[in-house]
């Protein structure tokens, strides 16, 4: 009794510091907040990587991290500077790196290599496309921390809520094979959550639509919940339960982000193609 009132003591408190955190990073100054997500961009590559790297598979991590960042990195300087400075053809430079890191190694070329780029994609890229609501496009202000820091409290509530009322209530299992963890009944209860929360948080910040806040809720039940069953897979297939120690109740960045890699670029192209910003 006392261990497990332990260790709900220490995930509560882990993770309060670390939603405390991230909202005061975006909301104090866009710096801040390009430090923060930069960090995590590089740990959550990190922690892909050394879960990629259980089998004979072998990313090449440090030009994977690298140009992980410098997706980022160029991604967050576009946005602040509006469009006026494009850094993407920089990008290249890493990405060729990448492609010929593994001619001077005498290692499964074309598997090593399609890894290192699936990390890329899978953390990286989510992470990027976070800075299009930090710089909304469509908004004559620069910098709108509202949107980003409103898709964390949803997410998050998404959460809170399926732990809250799964750990005492959840008998029927959603995917046992995989997650043993996750019910039905912890599906509901963060479905009810997160739908207040989200009304709550469409009637204060009015950058996006009341259907964007919506549509966005939709997203991170969904594709928030596939994000998480997939990395069970991966950390799964590699043997662990945690993909990193970093979080004390919660394990790595990576099991604290995993709803963010399917949810977030889904929703940023909707948002690309709802306020035409690029034509489908």
């Amino acid at each position: 009794m006392n261990s497990k009132l332990n260790e709900l003591l220490t995930r509560s408190l882990t993770g309060l510091i670390f939603v405390v955190l991230v909202i005061l990073a975006i909301f104090i100054h866009p710096w801040a907040a390009g430090f923060l997500f930069l960090i995590i961009t590089v740990l959550s590559l990190h922690e892909f990587y050394n879960l990629a790297s259980a089998g004979s598979i072998k990313p090449y991590k440090v030009s994977g991290i690298m140009s992980g960042a410098g997706l980022f990195i160029c991604f967050f300087i576009y946005g602040y500077t509006g469009g006026e400075i494009r850094l993407f053809p920089y990008l290249f430079i890493l990405l060729l790196i990448i492609a010929s890191e593994g001619l001077f190694r005498r290692t499964k070329y074309f598997p090593n290599t399609a890894i290192t780029l699936t990390g890329i994609l899978y953390t990286a890229l989510p992470l990027a496309l976070m800075n299009l609501f930090l710089f909304p496009l469509h908004n004559e202000m620069r910098y709108t921390p509202c949107i980003a820091a409103g898709y964390f409290i949803i997410l998050w509530s998404f959460d809170t809520g399926a732990y809250v009322t799964g750990k005492p209530l959840g008998k029927h299992k959603m995917v046992p094979v995989i997650s043993p963890a996750k019910s039905w009944e912890g599906f509901a209860g963060g479905i009810i959550i997160a739908a207040v929360v989200c009304y709550v948080t469409g009637t204060y910040y009015t950058v996006l639509s009341r259907i964007d806040w919506y549509v966005m809720l939709l997203m991170i039940i969904i594709l928030g919940t596939a994000g998480d069953l997939f990395e069970s897979v991966l950390k799964r297939n590699a043997g662990v339960k945690d993909s990193g120690t970093l979080m004390p109740g919660h394990g790595g960045v990576l099991d604290r982000f995993d709803s963010v890699f399917f949810s977030l670029p889904v929703f940023a192209m909707y948002y690309l193609i709802k306020y035409k910003l690029i034509c489908c």
